[in-house]
């Protein structure tokens, strides 16, 4: 089935948060803290397969302020009319919008003719022709009661994988296998062991599946063939903060984000965190530059001229370099 733009729009639900940052005060009087995150301008980089240009979702920032002395706090604005899915060559150039609404989690297919995204809790799929994206000829893969997240794709493009919890929507989430036209689902992340839970996953030129799988306490980073075997546990020591997300492969590494992004080799060993702000997504190019939201979603974050914005850095973490700028 095809979505025209008209009844696409009532699947997509799009949210601007607006927030705000709380410093630190040196008031003597004790006064009400806020604890508001301000909004991220750049989110959800992901590199086209050739690797000449990077998408991501933007909203222009309007306006940058600071109030109450006592415990400062940022108020970020954005233009309402600049919220979309942008792109932009890889040397910085040819920065343009091409949908007026984000693509949540998107992923683009090998051979660069589709690109996958979540929307209301589902997956879709949008024809791109190199330049600009089919908005008539939308298509939806998953019609579950439930929620579905994170495609990837098969170095073929022929096969989505993705992570639902339409098994039992008050059970974890388990990652599934679809055909490219979302013919096919099949649960594949409930074998071997922690099987409990599996997530995130990312199909690797291979088609090895890394994701996550683990508990409340502590996550891990597992692999499993397509169809769901071969299940081996990958990683064994974490990151502080123990809960770690969106895991992919290059060359012979493993990277996830926690507060960062780290970097281990395939079989767990040394541990090394990249960089210190990425939680708004990362994508690594065919040719080892790595694209992700400098962005931390605390109460410490702030939105500046090169915080909240895309920067680029090489798969050991060197030269980190923005690529976007808040022109506030």
């Amino acid at each position: 089935m095809i979505l025209n733009r008209q009844k696409f729009g009532m699947w997509l639900q799009v949210i601007l948060s607006l927030g705000m940052f709380t410093a630190v005060s040196n008031c003597k009087e004790p006064c009400y803290t806020q604890g508001l995150i301000p909004g991220c301008p750049y989110s959800d980089p992901v590199w086209y397969p050739d690797g000449s240009f990077v998408g991501f979702n933007h909203q222009v920032v309007k306006t940058i302020g600071i109030s109450n002395p006592c415990n400062p706090f940022y108020n970020v604005t954005f233009y309402d009319d600049s919220n979309g899915f942008w792109m932009m060559k890889r040397d910085g150039t040819g920065m343009r919008r091409l949908i007026n609404y984000p693509l949540n989690t998107p992923a683009w297919s090998p051979d660069g003719k589709w690109i996958a995204f979540n929307a209301g809790g589902q997956i879709f799929k949008m024809p791109f022709d190199g330049k600009n994206f089919d908005t008539l000829n939308i298509v939806p893969l998953t019609k579950a009661s439930a929620n579905c997240y994170y495609p990837t794709w098969s170095p073929k493009s022929d096969s989505i994988y993705f992570d639902s919890n339409e098994q039992n929507p008050t059970r974890p989430y388990q990652i599934h296998k679809m055909a490219a036209d979302g013919t096919g689902d099949t649960v594949i992340g409930n074998k071997g062991p922690d099987s409990v839970y599996s997530r995130f996953p990312f199909c690797s030129s291979t088609n090895t599946i890394f994701h996550i799988r683990g508990d409340s306490l502590s996550t891990y980073i597992f692999s499993m063939n397509a169809n769901g075997d071969q299940v081996l546990q990958r990683t064994t020591n974490v990151s502080p903060n123990i809960y770690i997300t969106n895991p992919v492969s290059f060359s012979v590494y493993l990277f996830y984000q926690d507060i960062g992004i780290w970097r281990t080799n395939l079989d767990g060993s040394g541990l090394v965190k990249l960089c210190d702000f990425s939680s708004k997504g990362f994508s690594i190019s065919k040719d080892g530059i790595i694209a992700y939201s400098n962005y931390s979603a605390t109460e410490t974050g702030v939105v500046d001229k090169t915080h909240g914005v895309i920067w680029i850095m090489n798969i050991d973490g060197s030269n980190q370099q923005p690529i976007t700028f808040n022109n506030y």
